[in-house]
């Protein structure tokens, strides 16, 4: 008797683990707005095991901008998110070794923004995934523990729980069930995952004065203010614009403005790069100034990059010529010479080291031959 029992526990064991390597339950056709469609998934949910619960939108703006939560694994470079939704064949590859470490972390709340047509030539997906993540026996949709923006095109890793997904859907329609749950939620990590999620619908006016609103209430606390000053500036608009500037003009605490300029080297409007030369020139805090030397350094445009070499040659401070030493180290090989020009030639010790340090980043081989000039001398 006793091995027949074992027998079925085994059985059961094997059936749970090959239900779980099968993490994508694709709920497409359900009625109602998508608050609806989303109580409807959470119903039909396996409350007994961890779950996720995700929807996708289309980003409007044109940047090759990744955005999301992450798990690094150079196993899994080539598996993607929307391989593990829709259980492609590249999944099915990837399925033995997938498994084999489901049972590890989820991917951790990594969250960036990082402007891929300046570090990768990886074309990305500008559909992303609005991701819920829900522990044992929850009681309502409200009681989610995590919340994850990603790109379908990038890989992330589901913990190996079912994903109940509800499919692509309209930019207004998400941005007024997230406001729901925003004004449902207390716990602040959660409301700050809220609002990154808010933050990726460029197309929504509402977003900007969401965020400015947000900004602007001073009994919030400083993280939620830093992170939505930090949104503010991906929303790419005039009125965001404006707005951050007048941040970095009236705010007292210097966190939320060294984010609005932080902010403003994200942005792609044409007066970006002229407001963060300005801040370099007249803004009063040493702080402030270096944080609008390195946005400088992350604006791929002429202007931005003379700028710093006139900051180099002609500020009064060495932190912040340093600063715009390491600016331009950003954007190597193209400033290789001048970075061995300065390594070697310029008057200040500090500055020189700055340089040294920018040129041991690059594997240019006019990099190496000038490190051991350098060297010998």
């Amino acid at each position: 008797m006793k091995s027949k029992k074992y027998l079925v526990i085994l059985l059961i064991m094997i059936i749970t683990g090959l239900l779980k390597a099968q993490p994508s339950i694709l709920l497409t056709n359900l009625p109602g707005d998508l608050s609806s469609q989303f109580e409807s998934a959470f119903n039909k949910a396996d409350h007994n095991n961890g779950f996720w619960i995700g929807y996708s939108i289309q980003k409007i703006n044109d940047r090759n901008v990744m955005i999301g939560s992450f798990y690094f694994n150079d196993e899994f470079d080539d598996l993607s998110l929307r391989d593990l939704i829709y259980n492609t064949q590249k999944y099915q590859n990837f399925k033995s070794s997938y498994n084999e470490v489901k049972t590890k972390k989820k991917s951790g709340n990594y969250l960036v923004i990082n402007h891929g047509s300046r570090n990768s030539d990886r074309v990305l997906d500008k559909e992303t995934a609005i991701l819920f993540y829900y522990d044992e026996n929850p009681k309502n949709i409200n009681d989610f523990t995590e919340i994850s923006v990603c790109n379908l095109s990038y890989f992330y890793f589901l913990g190996g729980c079912s994903i109940y997904w509800l499919g692509e859907k309209e930019s207004k329609s998400s941005v007024d069930f997230l406001f729901s749950l925003e004004n449902n939620t207390r716990e602040d990590k959660l409301r700050k995952r809220i609002i990154s999620g808010i933050s990726i619908h460029t197309d929504q006016p509402k977003v900007t004065s969401f965020l400015i609103d947000l900004i602007n209430e001073k009994d919030e606390k400083t993280d939620l203010r830093k992170d939505a000053t930090y949104w503010l500036g991906y929303q790419d608009n005039t009125s965001a614009f404006e707005e951050l500037k007048r941040i970095i003009k009236n705010e007292p605490l210097i966190e939320i403005k060294k984010s609005a300029v932080f902010s403003i080297g994200s942005m792609d409007l044409p007066g970006s790069t002229d407001a963060l030369i300005f801040i370099v020139k007249n803004n009063k805090n040493m702080e402030v100034r270096k944080n609008a030397v390195y946005a400088l350094g992350n604006k791929a445009v002429k202007k931005a990059e003379e700028a710093l070499k006139n900051i180099v040659d002609d500020d009064p401070d060495i932190e912040v010529k340093k600063a715009a030493v390491y600016a331009l180290g950003n954007n190597l090989p193209k400033n290789i010479q001048y970075l061995i020009d300065i390594a070697n030639n310029n008057s200040s010790l500090a500055v020189r080291k700055s340089a040294i340090y920018s040129l041991s980043n690059s594997n240019d081989e006019r990099a190496f031959d000038a490190l051991i000039e350098i060297a010998k001398k």
